[in-house]
C-alpha cells in the first residue's frame, strides 16, 4: 500500500508543468503549518485501517500543499516592489539678511536751480539722504530745450546732504530741461527727481544790466565824442566872450574918468556918454555869452566822467 501511495505522489509532482517549478517560491515559515497537538490516543482501533486511512490523508495534505503555491503564482502575475530613488538633500535656508544692510533707495528732497542771468552758468543744487549705506552718484541729465538727446553731468557732495553743479553758460541762453537721479553705495535705486518722460524745464534768462551797457557801448563812445566836440566849442565860446566882455568893461571905466575932467566941451563929453552906454551892453551881453558856455562846458565835463 505504501509503494503505490509513494508512486502516486510522484508521478504527480513530475507531471506538473515545468514553469510551475521555476516559479515556485521556496516554502517560507509562513507557509509551513505549525504543528498541532497531537490529540489524545482513543480507544484502539484495527491497524490495517487506521494505517491506511492515517497514510491517505496525509498523503493528500503533501499534494495539496505542493500544488497550492504553484496554483497561486500561476494565477497572479510576478509583482516586483517600485524602486524609490532617493531624493537629494533640500539646500539650507538662506540666513536672515542683518539688521544694518541698506535696502531703500535714497531720498532726494529737495531740487534748486539758479539761472537769473545769461551772464552766468545754470547751477544745479539738490539735498539728498539715504538711510545707512549713503549716496554713491548722484547725476544731473540735461538737454536744450529743442534738443532730442540727454546729456548727463556727476553732482559734487558738499555737507549737510547738499549736490551740486554747474551746467554749461549756453543753457542759460536757450533755456533747458532737467531731471536728476541718485544710487546709494548699496545698489539701491535710481532714485529720481522728474525723469526723461516728464522733465523739469526752466526758461531763457533775461539779459542782465551789465550785458545791456556792454552791448550798447560803441553807442555811448560816439555820443562822448560828439560832447567832447560841443565841449571844446563852448569852452572856445566861452574865452572869447569873456574876453570881449572884458575890453568892453574896461573900456567903460575908462570913459568914466575921462568924463571927470570938466575943461573938456559939452559935445565931446555927450560922446564919451554914448560911448560909455554902447559899452555896457556889448559888455554885459558878453559876459552872458561867456556864463552859458561855461555852464555848458561844466555839463559836458560831467557827462564825460560818469
Amino acid at each position: 500500500m505504501r509503494i503505490g501511495i509513494y508512486l502516486v505522489i510522484g508521478l504527480s509532482v513530475l507531471g506538473a508543468p515545468q514553469h510551475l517549478w521555476a516559479q515556485t517560491p521556496a516554502p517560507t515559515a509562513e507557509a509551513i503549518p505549525e504543528a498541532k497537538p497531537e490529540p489524545e490516543s482513543k480507544p484502539a482501533v484495527p491497524a490495517d485501517s487506521n494505517l491506511e486511512a492515517s497514510e491517505e490523508s496525509s498523503n493528500e495534505e503533501t499534494v495539496e500543499k505542493i500544488n497550492e503555491p504553484a496554483a497561486e503564482a500561476a494565477v497572479a502575475p510576478p509583482t516586483t516592489a517600485p524602486t524609490q530613488q532617493a531624493s537629494p538633500p533640500a539646500p539650507p535656508a538662506a540666513p536672515p539678511p542683518p539688521q544694518n544692510l541698506d535696502q531703500a533707495a535714497p531720498i532726494i528732497e529737495t531740487v534748486m536751480v539758479a539761472s537769473s542771468s545769461t551772464a552766468s552758468p545754470p547751477i544745479v543744487s539738490a539735498v539728498m539722504s539715504d538711510d545707512r549705506s549713503g549716496i554713491a552718484l548722484a547725476e544731473v541729465h540735461y538737454r536744450k530745450s529743442k534738443d532730442v538727446d540727454w546729456n548727463s553731468v556727476p553732482m559734487m557732495a558738499g555737507t549737510g546732504g547738499m549736490f551740486m553743479v554747474r551746467l554749461p553758460l549756453e543753457l542759460a541762453k536757450s533755456g533747458f530741461e532737467y531731471f536728476v537721479v541718485a544710487y546709494d553705495d548699496a545698489g539701491n535705486g535710481p532714485a529720481q527727481y522728474a525723469s526723461a518722460a516728464q522733465p523739469k524745464a526752466v526758461p531763457a534768462s533775461p539779459e542782465n544790466t551789465l550785458q545791456r551797457i556792454q552791448r550798447v557801448e560803441p553807442d555811448r563812445g560816439a555820443v562822448q565824442e560828439d560832447n567832447s566836440g560841443w565841449l571844446m566849442l563852448n569852452l572856445g565860446i566861452a574865452l572869447i566872450s569873456g574876453g570881449t566882455s572884458v575890453f568892453f568893461w574896461a573900456d567903460y571905466a575908462q570913459i568914466e574918468e575921462t568924463v571927470k575932467d570938466e575943461t573938456l566941451p559939452a559935445d565931446y563929453v555927450s560922446d564919451l556918454r554914448n560911448a560909455q552906454v554902447n559899452d555896457a551892453f556889448v559888455g554885459g551881453i558878453t559876459a552872458l555869452a561867456t556864463a552859458a558856455s561855461l555852464g555848458a562846458s561844466i555839463y559836458l565835463m560831467s557827462e564825460n566822467i560818469e
